[in-house]
């Protein structure tokens, strides 16, 4: 079934110069606009000055229900089940743990300690490597560690996971994956700069070859002047997403 296109938006909260300004934004988006928000280095910003997670968690949660803390943990299994635990009591329903570094066993740990209350996304391959540093890096070619990671995930008990766009078809060849929600991040409208990032896609084409959930940060968050506020560029995302589903 077909989502709708408001529950396929995690908006990227970060680059910004204050957890209030950050909060700004989300607001301009507008409530029930998109799905949620991913915050990365604003987690960072808030643990350095003093301002509460709780508090910025409960305010973003007025505008969409859901709130993604990207930490991305890559540690020794206890360290990150003891790492994800204070996370429940902010509320937090989705955390990171890189798929590969760990393997299998930190994976379900980090299961284990997000209970009932937060789920665990996998991440694979970064969107800003090439293919010359996967192979310089970890040794085999995107794809294949991409796989890899992915199938850790699903004998892990995960349920999502975030690659690429340029993986998505790719990973729909294998069944045993069908299990996993796959997370998009990367996505830039043909009217958004690329910012750093390598391997991207398009809302329609992360769409069209598999994505659940579409990760989008500066295309919304400071869109270029044409487009106009945050709440037009969501709109904007909105159509070609309702465009695609209906092609799809």
């Amino acid at each position: 079934m077909k989502r709708r296109p408001e529950d396929m938006i995690m908006v990227a909260l970060d680059g910004f110069s204050s957890p209030e300004e950050a909060i700004d934004v989300a607001d301009q988006i507008g409530k029930g606009n998109v799905l949620g928000f991913k915050a990365n280095s604003l987690l960072d910003m808030c643990l350095v000055i003093g301002f509460s997670l709780v508090d910025l968690v409960a305010e973003l949660k007025e505008v969409a229900p859901l709130f993604w803390a990207d930490q991305k943990f890559s540690d020794v299994q206890n360290t990150v089940y003891d790492r994800i635990r204070p996370y429940r009591a902010a509320n937090v329903d989705l955390i990171t743990v890189m798929a590969g570094d760990g393997g299998v066993p930190m994976i379900r740990k980090a299961i284990q300690s997000g209970e009932e209350q937060i789920e665990i996304i996998g991440v694979t391959v970064l969107t800003d490597r090439i293919e010359e540093d996967a192979y310089l890096d970890l040794g085999a070619p995107v794809r294949a560690k991409v796989l890899q990671y992915a199938r850790n995930v699903v004998l892990a008990g995960g349920k999502k996971l975030v690659c690429s766009g340029l993986e998505l078809a790719f990973l729909g060849k294998f069944p045993e994956l069908d299990v996993l929600d796959k997370i998009t991040p990367a996505i830039r409208p043909e009217w958004a700069a690329k910012k750093g990032q390598v391997r991207i896609t398009t809302p329609t084409m992360a769409i069209e070859n598999g994505a659940a959930m579409l990760v989008i940060g500066s295309p919304i968050c400071s869109p270029p002047s044409e487009i106009g506020t945050p709440c037009d560029a969501v709109q904007k995302v909105l159509e070609e997403i309702e465009k695609a589903n209906i092609t799809g």
